[in-house]
């Protein structure tokens, strides 16, 4: 008798490419405090910053073809795609959280308000006072706790995770599977 191997459902799916994801967004945020010694490493940030929905629709594609007659409802794409980004949020808020608590010792905070302070220098007219408002808020996030920074990007990503999941499951969705009838599309 031979075993075959149970498919993988859908939250095995997201949670094991939510997990890639995570440590894709782990790499990208080790990019930030690297970046205030070596600048192109900022860039390297920004571009890997927008391949993040490219590999969310690169994974929803790999579970799409994993499926039995290779169709992806709307739904269930988009329900792929939300828990994948939650499963990278978890993982990210984590790092965050370690990083916040024993490596930066303020360091995020100060370099974004130095660079603050002398773009203000710079600054001329109403700019200035733009620059004085973008003070204060790192003067607030300097006093919060590690706890909340961490708690703070978290409710980021959940925030781009809808829009991602919505986009990544039009993208990755089975034409003609929304129809109501719940089958496959037929193909000839």
């Amino acid at each position: 008798m031979t075993d075959y191997p149970r498919p993988t459902t859908l939250q095995e799916a997201a949670l094991k490419y939510g997990t890639f994801m995570g440590l894709f967004w782990t790499l990208k945020f080790a990019l930030v405090p690297m970046g205030f010694h070596s600048p192109s490493l900022h860039l390297l940030y920004i571009v890997f910053t927008l391949f993040v929905p490219v590999l969310g629709y690169l994974y929803a594609r790999n579970y799409r073809r994993q499926l039995p007659h290779q169709a992806l409802r709307f739904s269930e794409g988009f329900l792929f795609a939300f828990i994948m980004y939650m499963a990278a949020t978890m993982l990210t808020f984590l790092v965050h959280y370690v990083y916040f608590r024993y490596v930066d010792n303020g360091f995020l905070v100060e370099a974004y308000r130095a660079q603050m302070e002398s773009a203000r220098d710079m600054a001329q007219g109403e700019m200035i006072a733009l620059f004085d408002e973008s003070l204060k808020v790192f003067e607030e996030l300097a006093d919060w706790t590690p706890v909340e920074r961490s708690f703070w990007l978290a409710w980021q990503n959940l925030f781009y995770c809808f829009p991602l999941s919505l986009i990544t499951a039009l993208c990755v969705r089975s034409k003609g599977m929304d129809t109501g009838s719940g089958q496959p599309p037929i193909t000839h």
